[in-house]
């Protein structure tokens, strides 16, 4: 059975590792107002969080774009294809794995199989990769899952954001949380746990909140048996990039760290300054 992957624009892939890995990217959709436009596509990253800094109308994500996906899955079909495997941002944070599944239910063109990522952007993006390289091995949609699943337990992530207000503006934290770090000035370490964002620590700088992020690093790579991978992800921060680095460098510093980002659709919830660290397994040597 002939397979193609099709993933979301939140999983960041460059242009050039998702043409290398014959990965099909759609963007999200984030609205300004009444203008709604493609991540990566008709706005930048740097253009966003300009305008999210300057402008009164604060911006918002569409549903799902079903159209585009759907023109993605019929060209697929048309090419030769008999199955997409389709893996997306986390279904807590975004209605898109839902209205997709519903989409794809009676889907007549090809054979659609929808996966919740449970994460976004780096930890997507590794998911994403490593059903590639999974289907390059030979294996099928039916292996693949469970070794995803059995994958994405092992990764981790911890985050800082500069201002809680727009997680609470986008419903993706509780008021209460929101008002006790605004009143206490804490800076609250945030985590993925079966994609959903929760409070686990509270520090009272971001200095020693990214030295709570880099013990947490240590004791996930304790457990992880295979060659780890660090992504460093931030939007429009690069002093706490350089300062969340060198906090992982004292507990590994044998382990390089890559950079990965967050873009418009991600923004949206977390604001311009957040910054975080995700560990894993080297997807590379995962099979």
């Amino acid at each position: 059975m002939k397979t193609a992957i099709v993933t979301d624009s939140s999983a960041y892939l460059s242009p050039e590792e998702a043409r290398a890995m014959n990965i099909t990217v759609v963007p999200l959709t984030v609205i300004f107002g009444q203008q709604e436009y493609f991540e990566n596509e008709t706005i930048s990253s740097a253009d966003f969080y300009t305008r999210m800094a300057t402008e009164d109308a604060l911006p918002t994500t569409a549903q799902a774009p079903l159209a585009r996906l759907d023109q993605e899955y019929r060209r697929l079909a048309a090419a030769g294809y008999d199955q997409v495997l389709s893996i997306h941002l986390s279904a807590a944070l975004s209605g898109m794995v839902d209205s997709l599944r519903g989409f794809v239910a009676d889907y007549k063109p090809i054979d659609v199989v929808v996966v919740d990522s449970q994460s976004i952007s780096a930890g997507l993006g590794y998911q994403v990769k490593l059903a590639a390289r999974l289907l390059d091995a030979g294996l099928q949609v039916a292996e693949i899952l469970p070794i995803l699943a059995r994958f994405n337990q092992q990764v981790s992530v911890w985050f800082v954001v500069a201002d809680l207000k727009h997680l609470l503006r986008t419903g993706r934290i509780s008021g209460s949380m929101a008002f006790l770090g605004n009143l206490l000035a804490i800076k609250p370490v945030l985590s993925l746990v079966e994609g959903k964002i929760i409070p686990v620590g509270k520090e009272r700088t971001a200095r020693r909140a990214y030295a709570k992020i880099g013990v947490n690093v240590l004791t996930a790579a304790e457990k992880i048996e295979l060659p780890v991978r660090f992504d460093v992800i931030d939007a429009n921060n690069p002093e706490a990039v350089a300062a969340l680095q060198n906090q992982i460098k004292k507990v590994l510093p044998e382990c390089p760290i890559d950079r990965g980002t967050i873009g418009p659709a991600v923004g949206v919830h977390t604001g311009e300054g957040v910054v975080g660290a995700f560990i894993a397994p080297d997807w590379q040597s995962f099979i």
